[in-house]
């Protein structure tokens, strides 16, 4: 167990709950869990600041142990001493609360909250110290990647030729033959986010993943079917469509059978003919500079290019799902993708950028230079010089609808969907 002792002051109190709070949230503890915890310790350790030495001063201490039972939950066992005056607050009767606060007695509520909120409390006043043993069980909350691998436990397995004809792979995607044990392969960071973005055509759920390597392999999995294909270093997005979640199945299904149901047979028939029901569109992005595009060349300070390509990535890759949701796109890839660069600059810059949408796709000299984004997006037999006069009509386009637009924030979207309508 691990140990601190401090004065008995309220400074002391807060350096405990500090102390407590970082090894909790180290452990991903839930946050719900560790406000009702955090509540709970204040309200004990305020009864030895106030009533443990009268009007001297004294010493308390924590010792405390923190276990990772499992991935899911964590076991925390804390023992409070102090040497003051014997007293047990768990005496005390609960209030009723049920009466009005001008009706109830004073005192009373916070150990009825710390009761509340802890699975387990007990006092003991042995060798001249007043002692609390208190034990609570938290939820932890999964990292992104966590939360991805639950989703889709196809994560797990390793990218190789073949593998998307693969027992294993189909066992999971096609079968719903979900594992048990599920390891966690990816590296993972602190900057990894999950969220969902409300839009014109409904929300979006967007995943980061900071590490290039977990990047790739997401995509691999995900886009790739678990197949081995190289990542081009300008790919730092992908919208990946129809995943099958056997999770909105399973979850179906329980609620299936608890309602009474008793054909799952012809219930999942009809609960997959509706692919929304269990079909998911993702949006992943990985970091580095937009379009492998350097932060120098670009103009801009490392980390701001960093957060300024995050947000490019983000947007272009959502401006896909809405022109395809809602039927806005004209069927042209690399013109839609000229688009989408635009929803990103606005979005990041508050303007568009026509030159830094010629930089991303390697057309801002009129040589074309290599490693271009623009080439990534040619059909078999196309040239450079087939498709570029359209997109840098596009780009023009775009940057006169921009200037006639009226200054100020604006929803980028409905910006994207305006300029098919009026000018595509």
């Amino acid at each position: 167990m691990e140990k601190i002792c401090v004065q008995a002051t309220k400074d002391g109190m807060a350096e405990i709950i500090r102390s407590l709070t970082a090894h909790l949230e180290a452990c991903r503890c839930s946050g719900k869990d560790r406000m009702e915890f955090e509540i709970a310790m204040e309200e004990l350790l305020v009864n030895v600041v106030h009533y443990a030495y009268g009007d001297g001063d004294g010493d308390m201490t924590a010792e405390y142990e923190i276990i990772q039972k499992d991935r899911r939950n964590v076991s925390a066992r804390i023992v409070i001493t102090d040497e003051g005056i014997p007293y047990n607050p768990l005496d005390r009767e609960d209030p009723d609360i049920t009466l009005s606060a001008e009706e109830r007695s004073i005192g009373g509520l916070g150990i009825f909250m710390a009761r509340k909120f802890l699975d387990s409390l007990e006092y003991t006043c042995e060798d001249g110290k007043n002692c609390l043993t208190v034990e609570k069980n938290f939820e932890t909350e999964l990292s992104p990647v966590e939360t991805m691998i639950y989703r889709y436990p196809q994560l797990i397995l390793t990218p190789g030729e073949g593998m998307s004809g693969s027992e294993a792979y189909l066992d999971i995607t096609r079968r719903g033959k979900l594992p048990e044990e599920l390891p966690n392969p990816f590296r993972g960071s602190p900057k990894d986010y999950l969220k969902n973005k409300r839009t014109p055509a409904g929300n979006i759920e967007m995943l980061f993943l900071d590490n290039r390597e977990d990047f790739e392999r997401f995509v691999q999995v995900l886009a790739y079917r678990c197949e081995n294909r190289a990542i081009p270093p300008s790919m730092g997005a992908v919208t990946i469509h129809n995943v099958n979640n056997w999770r909105k199945i399973g979850e179906h299904k329980k609620q299936y059978l608890q309602s009474g149901g008793t054909d799952w047979s012809q219930e999942f028939k009809s609960f997959t003919s509706v692919p929304e029901n269990y079909k998911d569109t993702l949006v992943i992005a990985g970091s580095g500079g937009y379009s492998a595009i350097s932060a120098r060349r670009a103009g801009f300070g490392e980390e701001e290019w960093l957060q300024l390509s995050v947000t490019i990535r983000m947007y272009h890759e959502m401006s896909h799902v809405v022109l395809k949701r809602t039927g806005k796109g004209d069927g042209n890839l690399i013109l839609e993708e000229v688009a989408a660069d635009a929803v990103g600059i606005c979005q990041a810059f508050g303007s568009y950028r026509p030159d830094l949408a010629k930089l991303f796709l390697g057309i801002e000299e009129p040589e074309y230079r290599s490693g271009g984004r623009l080439e990534n997006y040619l059909e078999k037999n196309q040239t450079i010089e087939d498709v570029r006069p359209g997109v840098e009509e596009r780009i023009e386009q775009i940057d006169q609808y921009m200037k006639g637009l009226k200054r100020g924030r604006r929803d980028v979207f409905k910006i994207l969907l305006n300029m098919y309508e009026e000018c595509f």
